[in-house]
């Protein structure tokens, strides 16, 4: 069975010229797992999902919008997530896949098997949120957490400006080359 390291700092450019990074773990003949990240997370987040190697299945691990070295999309919706997956996927030569989210990966991972039912063998979603609006969704969250939610219906612009630094500083930190560098994405590697 052919193997690859951990490939930690990958980057494509979507069709709309926006860049999504994400990683990718695992044997590369091994079935593909799309991972969706919790929120706030990065592609780096995967190995914590498992001890050691993650077996015989491929992980790849993209970055929603915003995150890490993916380009911010403005106005984006939760069911845009499954046409930058599609394109990763197609990018990656991959034509069916799992997928699984978790914590606030959850509803992106939902999204992609309803966007791409053709295309997914089976969805997963391990510690996720529902549905915020229903009586009850908050309780027994952390504090945090439930103040997070209620700036996000209350005041979305206050919760920008309270995020945009840990989020800035997270990128900066995580991405282990620095800055994304310009020009033309790289083919995938041993495909």
């Amino acid at each position: 069975m052919q193997t690859q390291t951990a490939d930690l700092d990958r980057v494509i450019r979507l069709s709309d010229g926006r860049v999504l990074g994400y990683a990718e773990y695992g044997p590369v003949a091994g079935p593909a797992l799309f991972l969706c990240h919790g929120s706030p997370g990065s592609r780096l987040d995967a190995p914590h999902m498992w001890p050691g190697e993650p077996g015989a299945v491929r992980v790849i691990a993209p970055e929603r919008p915003g995150y890490g070295r993916s380009t911010f999309q403005p106005g984006r919706r939760l069911t845009d997530w499954a046409d930058d997956v599609r394109q990763l996927a197609d990018w990656l030569r991959i034509d069916r896949f799992l997928v699984a989210g978790f914590s606030g990966g959850g509803p992106h991972a939902l999204a992609v098997a309803h966007g791409l039912p053709e295309r997914v063998i089976a969805v997963g979603c391990i510690g996720s949120v529902g549905p915020i609006d229903t009586p009850g969704a908050l309780a027994g969250m952390q504090r945090t957490n439930r103040m997070i939610f209620r700036l996000a219906r209350r005041t979305p612009q206050a919760l920008g400006l309270l995020v945009a630094p840990i989020s800035s500083s997270t990128s900066r930190a995580r991405s282990p080359t620095g800055p994304l560098a310009t020009g033309t994405c790289p083919k995938p590697t041993g495909r």
